[in-house]
């Protein structure tokens, strides 16, 4: 891409790291994206977000590096409801993941998954 010089005040204005190659912003990018799917598919969507290219190794590594704070919990989890859900309503039945699998290899006009 380029090299760029900027002065320690906006280094620090900018909060970046000395010696970094990373701006701040592409940095959460890259958190947030390993965040939320796997380094492979953080870097194929960082790709196309941005058109800057960070292998999945360099994903790896960034989040590796970091000190993340876990949550802290007051208490125990007991239950867990679809916001939507509503507390007088009837239980929905979920398929199971055979019936599942089988409901998709059968739909009308739609190609099946390789995987399936």
């Amino acid at each position: 891409m380029g090299k760029i010089s900027i002065t320690s005040k906006q280094a620090a204005y900018f909060e970046v790291k000395p010696y970094s190659q990373w701006s701040p912003y592409l940095e959460k990018c890259c958190l947030l994206l390993s965040a939320n799917s796997s380094y492979e598919h953080a870097s194929e969507d960082l790709k196309v977000l941005t058109g800057i290219s960070v292998s999945r190794g360099t994903q790896q590594r960034l989040v590796q590096r970091h000190d993340f704070e876990f949550p802290t919990v007051s208490e125990a989890i007991e239950e867990i409801r679809h916001s939507q859900e509503k507390e007088s309503g009837p239980e929905q039945e979920w398929p199971t993941v055979s019936e599942a699998i089988e409901e998709i290899k059968h739909r009308p006009g739609q190609r099946a998954h390789p995987f399936l």
